[in-house]
C-alpha cells in the first residue's frame, strides 16, 4: 500500500506579516523522515520537527489504557512500536500494513488507525483502544528496537549517515555484522575508500526505485559500494566479489563494472539465506564467484 504520510506530501507553512497586513504561503517539501507541525511565536507560525522513530525501547511503557486524546511519554512509545512493526517487521517477518506515526506524543486519528489495523492483524477486539491485551501481544511480537544507534560512528571507516536512505534521507539501524564485514573488505582489498551508494531504504523509496518492501535493504542489512584501492582507482566488482565470498557476505550482486550488492541476510530476517547473482544477465544463480575472480 502506498504511503501517504506527511514524508511524501508537502506543508504549508504561514508567516504572518503584521507589518504589510497580509499572509503569505510559503510551500515547502517535506525532508527525510520528519514531519512538519507548527508552533506560533509573537505574531509567526513556524516549523517545528516530529521525527519518525522505531526506537519505542527510549520511552516509558504504557501502564495505562491509550485512546484518541491521550498524550504522554508512552504515547510516543505505542507510536515507535507501530513504526518497528511498519519497518522491522514482528519476530517472524511479518510487518504491519499501515501508514508511518510521526512520534509526537499524541494519540490522534493516525495513531488510532494504526493501532486499529495492529488489532485486525493479531485478532484482537477492534476498538482502538490500546489497553492490557493489546499492550500483552504488541510486546510478545516485538522485535529489539535497536541493536547500534542510527546517528553517529559505527566504526573506524563507516558513518550512520553514509546509511541514510537516498531518496527520503530516513535512517534506521545498521546490522553490525554489515559494518564489521565491510570493514573486513576495506582491509582484504587495502581500500582508500569505500562509497555506500545505497544503504537503509525506506520500504516505500524500496519500491520506488524497483525493490520490494521487504528487502534486505529496508531491514537495515545490505549495503551497494563501490570500492577504491590506494591510487583512488575503482577496484572491479568481480574482484570485490570474491573477496565478499571469502569474508562471508551471503548475499552479493554484481550491479555493474565496480558496483555490487553486499548483504549479511539469514534465514531468520530474509526468506533466501543465501544469494549470488550478477544483474548485468539476470542471473540469480551463481554458486561461487571464484570463476569471476580476475588476474592481477
Amino acid at each position: 500500500m502506498k504511503n501517504t504520510t506527511i514524508t511524501s506530501a508537502k506543508k504549508k507553512v504561514i508567516t504572518t506579516l503584521t507589518a504589510a497586513s497580509c499572509i503569505l504561503s510559503l510551500s515547502a517539501p517535506a525532508i527525510g523522515s520528519t514531519t512538519i507541525g507548527t508552533a506560533i511565536f509573537g505574531n509567526s507560525i513556524v516549523a517545528s520537527a516530529a521525527t519518525y522513530s522505531t526506537n519505542y525501547q527510549s520511552h516509558s511503557e504504557p501502564s495505562r489504557t491509550l485512546s484518541n486524546g491521550s498524550r504522554g511519554d508512552d504515547v510516543k512509545w505505542l507510536q515507535c512500536a507501530i513504526n518497528n512493526l511498519i519497518v522491522n517487521g514482528d519476530r517472524s517477518g511479518s510487518r504491519l500494513s499501515t501508514s508511518k506515526l510521526d512520534v509526537d506524543g499524541a494519540f490522534g486519528n493516525a495513531t488510532k488507525t494504526a493501532v486499529l489495523a495492529f488489532q485486525r492483524k493479531y485478532g484482537l477486539a477492534v476498538d482502538g483502544y490500546f489497553g492490557p491485551a493489546s499492550r500483552s501481544k504488541m510486546k510478545s511480537v516485538l522485535r529489539s528496537a535497536t541493536v547500534k544507534p542510527v546517528n553517529g560512528q559505527l566504526s573506524a571507516h563507516f558513518h550512520s549517515s553514509e546509511f541514510a536512505c537516498k531518496r527520503c534521507g530516513a535512517t534506521h539501524t545498521i546490522s553490525q555484522d554489515l559494518i564489521n564485514k565491510l570493514e573486513s573488505l576495506y582491509s582484504r582489498l587495502n581500500c582508500s575508500k569505500i562509497i555506500v551508494t545505497s544503504g537503509y531504504r525506506d520500504p516505500d523509496c524500496s519500491v520506488a526505485v524497483g525493490g520490494y518492501r521487504n528487502d534486505a535493504h529496508t531491514l537495515g542489512i545490505a549495503a551497494d559500494v563501490i570500492c577504491y584501492d590506494k591510487n583512488g582507482y575503482q577496484i572491479a566488482s568481480s574482484r570485490v566479489a570474491w573477496e565478499a565470498e571469502q569474508i562471508g557476505f551471503t548475499g552479493i550482486g554484481i550491479i555493474d563494472s565496480t558496483a555490487i550488492h553486499l548483504d549479511v541476510r539469514t534465514t531468520s530476517n530474509y526468506s533466501n539465506g543465501h544469494w549470488f547473482g550478477d544483474e548485468r544477465n539476470g542471473d540469480n544463480n551463481i554458486p561461487t564467484f571464484k570463476n569471476y575472480k580476475p588476474r592481477w
